[in-house]
């Protein structure tokens, strides 16, 4: 609930962000109205998807002046506020049912579309979405709820073909381990030259922390997971083990780095070189951090540090 009350709270004060200019302005704007939750539904789980299933039913109802700072009336910087919120509401759904919501979600940007092709809802907006569910440096980003919208682009004939090999890539990339499925294992050697795997790692949860000697946001998150209490009261418990993985060939700097980290992590190295060639993970950049639960079955692919440890707090 408090959830559904910080989303209608975000887009009313959108709302407030509109032209205050003459009348004649105001009639060319849109604006997305918050999502009316049924009373019967209001304090339930219901209540979320709900919110979800109908959160852009104001924006594809109707049209509206569109210039470049407007898609149907609605502008750039409102659109932006609504999608976010309209992520915070899907993220934490059955990955299924978040998939469902985004496929919906794509067939009305191609509908609209459809009914006026001079529009700019399809571009602009399949811009938008791919901005936030699928660049790196996004703390929207998902790979598996982009994964349906890139696969809607491909079939789409709004789609212009000379960018369908790019996002046929991405459609291959994106099935890699997905959530839920069982993470492939891999080979990796240790600090002391010992040959592993991932498989024989025996706890309940591995943290994959993909890094580089050097980067500094490799530090940042490095240091985020050192003052988590709850991090470390896992590993006590033997529950977790942060596994340390570096994926490219300067093994003097990575050593050097690898010693500044808790000796209570798994320092390691792909000595195959398996996963710069995206044959078994596709790591887009680095850093980036995959969490395994039970039976190595991925419950986080690629998660922002703070999504990761907000996980890792509820166990």
């Amino acid at each position: 609930m408090k959830k559904i009350l910080f989303i209608s709270a975000l887009v009313l004060s959108l709302l407030s962000c509109g032209n205050r200019g003459g009348v004649a302005e105001l009639k060319k704007e849109r604006h997305i109205r918050p999502v009316e939750i049924p009373a019967v539904m209001k304090g339930s789980g219901e209540a979320v998807s709900y919110a979800a299933e109908h959160f852009w039913d104001s924006f594809f109802s109707g049209g509206g002046q569109t210039d470049t700072g407007a898609v149907l009336g609605v502008r750039n910087g409102e659109l932006h506020g609504a999608l976010a919120a309209y992520l915070e509401i899907l993220l934490p759904l059955p990955l299924e049912e978040g998939r469902k919501n985004v496929r919906a979600l794509f067939g009305n940007i191609e509908k609209k579309q459809e009914e006026d092709t001079s529009s700019r809802v399809y571009m602009r907006m399949t811009e938008l979405v791919s901005d936030y569910l699928y660049d790196p440096n996004s703390p929207y980003r998902d790979e598996d709820l982009y994964l349906p919208f890139v696969q809607g682009m491909l079939s789409s004939p709004f789609t212009m073909e000379n960018v369908k090999a790019g996002y046929r890539f991405e459609e291959e990339m994106g099935g890699l381990n997905e959530r839920g499925s069982v993470a492939a294992n891999f080979r990796f050697k240790d600090l002391k030259g010992r040959k592993l795997d991932l498989y024989g790692i025996d706890t309940e949860y591995v943290l994959l922390f993909f890094s580089n000697p050097g980067c500094r946001s490799c530090g940042e998150i490095g240091e985020k997971l050192q003052g988590s209490s709850k991090v470390a009261d896992l590993q006590d418990a033997g529950r977790l083990k942060v596994l340390n993985v570096y994926i490219d060939e300067e093994l003097e700097k990575w050593r050097k780095a690898a010693s500044e980290y808790p000796s209570e992590w798994l320092s390691v190295y792909d000595y195959e070189f398996l996963i710069r060639e995206n044959t078994v993970y596709y790591v887009r950049a680095i850093p980036s951090l995959y969490l395994l639960g039970p039976g190595k079955k991925v419950v986080l692919k690629d998660a922002p540090v703070e999504r990761t440890l907000e996980y890792l707090n509820n166990l």
